[in-house]
């Protein structure tokens, strides 16, 4: 059937491509209905005047058929529908007179009532009111002073005939009227619709290019924060008032004191855990004059350990040049200050002792005042909490933006599968993520589709800082390297990204399992498809058949392992025909438990999606969806869940 619209299609436009709503595709639709009319109408009228015997009369109708015949032909040779068009209108023209110079009622003239549609059609607004204008004058003169050869019509004929035929002249000038604002309006439109995706094209390259900023910056603050947990300093992150955000392993080992400790005890402030009236002084000078300052002071360890500290408090500033942050690094003096102790210990003994009690003193009443205003700062450090989550999920939230911007768009897969996705995040951000490229024909090289869909270690806010990698090295490999095989790609990313984690010379473990696939056509109907995975099978099914296939892929993740040699993968090759589907997946929705702690189960799984087959791809998205939320029930989603099915 598609065969033969196709076939209608191409007779009706006279091969003019475009959509049915084009000025070249309209017109020409136009020029051959009334074409195939006019044709119609001067062979039957000239088979009649044969019966008649008027042959002269017969041969300029034929005559005038074969022009018409040729107009349309000119037309599909050409495609220039404005000569076409005024050859079948002047042909027409002269039809509608014959009509009333060789009739006597409204058998005939009947007929003249299609030029008014077809002149304002072919020609226009201004052409075909013109050429109505000539034509109802000259109807007018043959009606009433008619020539010796015709017939005289009834007066009430020739009323009805210019009554009705300037009516309908006048309907024809206004729909044309209305077409012409309703075609500019939808030229706007699409002008519209055309500058928007312009638009949104810039904007997807802005995002990439951030999103590559973004990934040096990361890479930069791993490398901070590997000084940062390692270095014996405390280091301290705080916001401009000197609220702390974040301090370094060192703090905890040089203080015993954790971040929520702090905050728990209310100490989380620079100026306020300080009770010297100079440390303050020296602080809110720092702060005012936007400059660096350092400061030695003695405090209390969570044990009760005295220590001499030296503080160096620095302003980060941001594009405004207002302080946004303020960085300290705490340094253990104590053994300089030993030292000078030593030398006035004895002189200073008794009055050591005395200090020691009074501050003991002090510490109780501070104590008993802490436990009186402790109800009040409960509800304080509520807010300050909630607070804090807020920012968090701010935070997060922004993250989810830019985790989305680097993922394939549905629009543009539309344009290569009709497919689903079940993607669904853990918590805001995933460590989850699916690829897509096409790298076009080139030299020898066919045509390759790469699709994969990957499980990073762990979910949140680390899993989506694995995703961001991921996502980059596979951009590097095969946009960037052109490396197309799917062993060759999942090596390399093996090699990557034990390079940027540095897993040869630290503890970090992290890694991803993938599956991949590359697609390339063999002919109209056949497709090659091979697989390469990272402890992620692929599950196909075969078009017309019941039943799920699975291609294991290596017991082995990417990256991971310390010391150990770059992983070979296996490539899996099968070829499969239109109408087949192919389903990618991670480990989210096999591994989902139910209340009872019972995972959900590739083999109920493979059950599931073979249970479905004859559905379309949209109604198993729904039914997956469905089946995944009865069986969960109220338990918490236990990862990220990725379902990837597409049809060849």
């Amino acid at each position: 059937m598609s065969k033969i619209k196709k076939i209608i299609q191409n007779i009706i436009t006279s091969g003019i491509t475009g959509e049915y709503n084009s000025e070249a595709v309209r017109k020409a639709i136009i020029i051959n209905l009334f074409s195939f009319v006019g044709v119609s109408f001067m062979l039957i009228f000239g088979f009649k005047e044969i019966e008649a015997d008027k042959i002269l009369l017969a041969t300029v109708l034929f005559m005038l058929a074969a022009l018409m015949i040729t107009s349309v032909l000119y037309l599909r040779l050409t495609k220039d529908y404005v000569i076409s068009g005024n050859i079948a209108l002047y042909i027409l023209f002269i039809l509608m007179i014959f009509l009333i110079a060789s009739g006597t009622g409204m058998d005939k003239i009947l007929w003249c009532y299609t030029f008014p549609l077809a002149s304002y059609f072919v020609l226009g607004k201004k052409q075909g009111g013109l050429s109505n204008l000539v034509f109802i004058i000259i109807a007018i003169f043959l009606l009433y002073f008619p020539l010796e050869f015709m017939s005289i019509y009834p007066n009430d004929v020739k009323v009805r005939f210019i009554a009705s035929y300037i009516a309908v002249t006048l309907l024809a000038h206004v729909f044309e009227m209305v077409r012409e604002k309703t075609f500019e309006a939808f030229i706007e439109a699409d002008r519209n619709k055309t500058y928007y995706l312009t638009q949104t094209l810039q904007q997807k390259e802005e995002i990439l290019a951030q999103s590559e900023q973004l990934e040096f910056s990361n890479k930069e603050l791993e490398k901070l924060s590997i000084v940062a947990s390692k270095t014996n300093n405390a280091v301290i992150i705080m916001d401009k008032n000197g609220r702390f955000e974040w301090v370094n392993d060192g703090f905890v080992r040089l203080y015993g004191f954790s971040i929520n400790q702090l905050i728990k005890e209310n100490r989380n402030n620079i100026i306020d855990s300080n009770s010297s009236p100079k440390v303050k002084s020296i602080l809110y000078e720092c702060i005012e004059n936007k400059q660096s300052c350092s400061y030695e002071s003695q405090t209390i360890t969570n044990t009760g350990k005295k220590v001499w500290i030296q503080t160096t408090v620095t302003p980060i500033f941001g594009n405004n040049n207002e302080i946004i942050k303020l960085v300290a690094i705490d340094t253990n003096i104590g053994k300089l200050k030993q030292a000078q102790e030593e030398i006035q210990q004895q002189h200073e003994e008794i009055t050591a002792q005395k200090d020691a009690l009074e501050q003991q003193h002090q510490e109780i009443l501070v104590q008993k005042v802490t436990l009186e205003l402790q109800n009040g700062q409960i509800l304080k450090q509520k807010n300050i909490l909630e607070r804090h989550h807020s920012n968090i999920n701010s935070s997060l939230l922004y993250a989810q933006t830019i985790q989305q911007a680097i993922l394939p768009q549905n629009l543009y897969i539309k344009e290569l599968f009709n497919f689903f996705l079940i993607y669904k995040a853990k918590d805001i951000v995933s460590g989850d993520f699916y690829w897509m490229t096409v790298l076009p024909k080139k030299d020898e090289y066919t045509e390759k589709t790469f699709i994969a869909v990957v499980d990073c270690t762990g979910h949140g806010v680390p899993g989506a800082f694995m995703s961001m990698i991921g996502n980059s090295l596979l951009n590097q490999i095969v946009n960037e390297k052109k490396t197309v095989k799917p062993n060759k790609i999942l090596k390399t990313m093996d090699i990557g990204i034990n390079y940027a984690l540095n897993q040869d010379s630290t503890d970090n473990s992290d890694g991803m399992d993938i599956c991949f696939c590359v697609l390339e056509k063999v002919d109209n109907e056949k497709t090659r498809v091979i697989f390469a995975g990272a402890k992620r099978p692929l599950f196909y099914n075969i078009k017309g058949t019941d039943k799920i296939s699975i291609i294991k892929g290596d017991r082995k993740s990417i990256g991971g392992y310390k010391g150990r040699q770059p992983i070979d993968f296996t490539n899996h090759e099968i070829i499969l025909n239109k109408g087949d589907r192919l389903y990618l997946t991670t480990d989210g929705y096999i591994d989902q438990n139910n209340p009872e702690r019972k995972r959900f189960g590739t083999r109920r799984f493979v059950k599931l999606l073979e249970s479905i087959l004859a559905e379309p791809l949209d109604i198993q998205k729904a039914i997956l969806t469905n089946e995944l939320k009865k069986y969960q029930d109220n338990s918490d989603q236990r990862d990220d869940i990725t379902v990837f099915a597409f049809e060849i």
